[in-house]
């Protein structure tokens, strides 16, 4: 199981490599992967099975999981126990040693850290309903027993906090992942449920498994969104920012051109919107990406002191790049630049190039 996810704007490209490195650290550790350590006889971990939901003894229970995780991995615990006990829920962890690499654990679980979020039921009684399909896809794509499976309650999050876990132990060539992104502004040409909608379909089309996709609002600046799939390798959500606009009539015009020009690269974007801010009368172009965009983006050295005056010369504009300069041009669009206090604020035609 693994996470990813990054965020950039058309002109610094600005991004958020430092937040998955941070994202990443904290699976370790809110997976049950404790700190490990190496020996003559291999390297020492901990599971850790948090938030079990209680019933009967746990000491009984934690003893039955060490002995399901010897039979499926061919490991005999160093140890079993329970770490705490209360009317509600179970801690538990197992320790093991190995020096077999393709002993690792798969999760359809990661707690919550900056942007990705495994819950997405509203109750438990809506979990369990669902748990058993979860499990039993979890068994078929990575051809692993799964060792526990159960739902519990994220406490970081508020709305639809129940997440259904299961974990097993293995190197498959299918794996659960984690890709989250961050909406830098929210969609104004869509709906937040067109938004996941289109991402779920788009991805599917790509070969993705996709399990599930969620987005939730963090305010009115931004929004958190994770996917969680079947694949053979993860992916990097990716969603750049390629123009800024003043008006939403503006912003549907370019919006239009902005497909066109992206459609034709070899790797499209799964989906392209405006957005908006939340302080009003400014409008983004925004696409999100499985992996990076292979286009180039460059802003013309002509410039423009109104939408009108660039509109009217864009076509032109494309032509010149393209048929005098010997840039390969897919497109453009009129934008003003990311950043009207550093760069000014005339429009300029932004060129999709290929490499």
């Amino acid at each position: 199981m693994s996470v990813s996810l990054s965020s950039r704007r058309f002109g610094g490209f600005s991004s958020f490599f430092s937040i998955a490195l941070g994202a990443a650290m904290a699976l370790t550790a809110a997976l049950g992967l404790g700190a490990t350590s190496a020996s003559a006889d291999g390297e020492r971990t901990t599971w850790r099975i948090t938030n079990y939901p209680s019933s009967g003894s746990c000491h009984e229970l934690v003893r039955t999981i060490a002995t399901r995780f010897d039979a499926a991995t061919g490991v005999r615990p160093l140890s079993a126990r329970c770490t705490n006990i209360d009317t509600v829920t179970f801690d538990m962890e197992v320790v093991f040693e190995t020096t077999n690499a393709n002993i690792k654990l798969q999760s359809t679980s990661v707690r919550r850290d900056l942007i990705v979020n495994a819950a997405q039921y509203a109750s438990a009684e809506v979990c369990n309903a669902a748990l058993p399909a979860v499990t039993a896809k979890f068994r078929s794509k990575t051809g692993l027993e799964p060792l526990v499976s159960y739902c519990y309650a994220e406490e970081s999050t508020d709305r639809n906090p129940w997440v259904a876990r299961v974990d097993g132990f293995g190197n498959p060539d299918y794996k659960p992942y984690f890709s989250g992104g961050l909406l830098l502004e929210y969609p104004h040409s869509m709906t937040l449920a067109d938004l996941r909608a289109t991402l779920m379909t788009s991805l599917a089309t790509r070969g993705i498994d996709v399990q599930y996709v969620t987005i939730r609002s963090q305010g009115p600046m931004e929004g958190h969104i994770t996917v969680m799939y079947y694949a053979r390798e993860k992916f990097q959500l990716e969603n750049i920012q390629h123009a800024r606009l003043t008006s939403a009539a503006n912003c549907g015009v370019a919006l239009e051109q902005a497909i066109d020009a992206l459609a034709s690269s070899d790797n499209a974007p799964l989906t392209t919107f405006c957005a908006s801010s939340f302080i009003g009368g400014t409008y983004y172009i925004m696409s999100m990406y499985m992996n990076d965009p292979t286009l180039d983006q460059v802003a013309s050295a002509e410039k423009f002191a109104t939408w009108d005056e660039c509109a009217a010369k864009h076509e032109s504009i494309i032509a010149t790049y393209r048929d005098q300069l010997g840039y390969k041009v897919t497109g453009g669009f009129c934008s003003l630049p990311e950043d009207s206090f550093m760069n000014g604020n005339e429009f300029r035609v932004q060129l999709m190039v290929e490499p």
